[in-house]
């Protein structure tokens, strides 16, 4: 017979089906069991992008010379305060403070996070008179125009510029996505300053400044854009990098280079301070745009923990092994040729048929003829002649005479002649 292997089909038994299927089950149920039962967590921090603002810190300088009429200084304090307190309505991180300039600058308001003292005005806040020295405003009442170039840097630490210095930094908060503030003066005006190569060098300065955020932004009262007091608002402001600022005419007033944009954000002008209000909403509208920013951060989620189930690759390896033996089988079952093959099967069918051959029951083997006695014929008739006549005409047939005629005669009675008391069964040819 072949050998097992060679008769085995290439594919899983009934007992390695049956292990592979409990494995699938297990892999099922452990799991669900592990999850619903233990119910292990573990916390991951996803990135996310989030739209933010950066913290805002303000200063308003506002024009206090004998230009200014008492109602005009009213409505500039109210201006101040609408706007200011819009402005803590709309960013996380804000402080806001005031001052005021004319022959000196005059801290009102120091920059604060809390809105109590905002609401109150114009209470609580006492008029100076006198010109409009603006670079005052700006760096405080030691500032000169003999402190130009890298003087600047060590003589400007007062004014509007000197009280946001004193400010400490904001914490990093998930709510803003830079924890170093931007700065902003403005500075409310009705016209020329009076320190011109001063103002000229201050402003200068808070633009100029590596890695800080500092910002001028002018509002300028009872005149219109097109006026030379613009144009040198304009100058003074964001608007005109510092690179591009000089001192200009007679009086040595600030003067950009570049063309004027008309468009330019840090600018304003209205026709009288009643009119100040009205520009509330496109004052906080700007600077809500100039701290928006986009801060990429971490959210924490708690998942599933499917580490716990590591205990399944225990099972891999018997899954591997009978993998493995599958795989032999059929890889040696497919090694056998074709021919090889039916070699195979030609020698099991000769095998077979010689099997059957020797399974069928064969006669007993034919007794070689007697001797025949010589028997001496008398001379005579002897008594009984026909007895004697008949039994030599019995005479023993040779097995092959019997065979022969068997065959010419089949079914009559001369094949199964009785011999000795005994009948002989007829004996198949091959």
């Amino acid at each position: 017979a072949p050998p097992h292997w060679m008769t085995m089909p290439c594919s899983r038994s009934t007992g390695i089906t049956s292990a592979l299927l409990v494995l699938v089950a297990a892999a099922a149920v452990i799991p669900a069991v592990v999850l619903l039962v233990v119910k292990p967590k573990h916390e991951v921090k996803v990135p996310v992008r989030k739209n933010m603002t950066a913290p805002l810190n303000t200063f308003t300088v506002m024009d206090s010379s004998r230009s200014v009429t008492g109602t005009e200084w009213i409505n500039g304090l109210l201006f101040a305060k609408n706007m200011t307190l819009r402005l803590n309505a709309s960013l996380p991180k804000f402080r806001a403070g005031m001052g005021q300039f004319a022959q000196d600058f005059q801290n009102d308001i120091s920059p604060t996070s809390e809105m109590d003292t905002w609401k109150f005005l114009p209470k609580g806040v006492s008029r100076i008179v006198g010109p409009t020295m603006m670079a005052k405003g700006f760096c405080g009442n030691e500032f000169s125009e003999a402190f130009v170039g890298p003087d600047a840097e060590r003589h400007c630490s007062g004014g509007g510029f000197g009280e946001l210095n004193k400010l400490p930094p904001w914490q990093a908060t998930e709510e803003s996505c830079d924890e170093k503030a931007e700065q902003l003066i403005i500075v409310v005006t009705d016209g020329e300053p009076r320190d011109g190569p001063p103002v000229t060098e201050a402003s200068r300065f808070l633009k100029s400044r590596p890695g800080y955020h500092t910002k001028i932004m002018g509002i300028l009262t009872k005149n219109d854009a097109h006026s030379e007091a613009a144009d040198v608002l304009y100058a003074i402001s964001s608007c005109c990098p510092a690179e591009s600022m000089v001192s200009s005419g007679v009086y040595g007033m600030p003067k950009c280079l570049k063309a004027r944009d008309y468009a330019c954000p840090f600018i304003t002008t209205v026709s009288g301070y009643s009119a100040l209000q009205e520009t509330v909403d496109r004052t906080v509208q700007t600077l809500t745009k100039e701290v928006f920013c986009e801060s990429s951060g971490f959210v924490s989620t708690t998942l599933p923990d499917f580490r716990s189930l590591w205990c399944l690759l225990l099972l891999a390896p018997f899954v591997a092994q009978q993998l493995w033996q599958q795989l032999l089988l059929c890889v040696s079952r497919g090694a056998l040729t074709r021919g090889a093959a039916e070699d195979i099967e030609q020698n099991l069918a000769g095998l077979s048929q010689s099997l059957e051959e020797q399974a069928v029951p064969a006669g007993p083997p034919a007794a070689p003829p007697a001797a025949t006695p010589a028997v001496s014929q008398p001379s005579g008739p002897q008594p009984g002649g026909t007895s004697s006549a008949r039994q030599q005409g019995s005479e023993v047939v040779p097995p092959q005479a019997s065979s022969a005629s068997s065959t010419a005669a089949p079914g009559t009675g001369s094949a199964a002649s009785d011999f000795s008391g005994r009948k002989w069964a007829p004996v198949r040819s091959a």
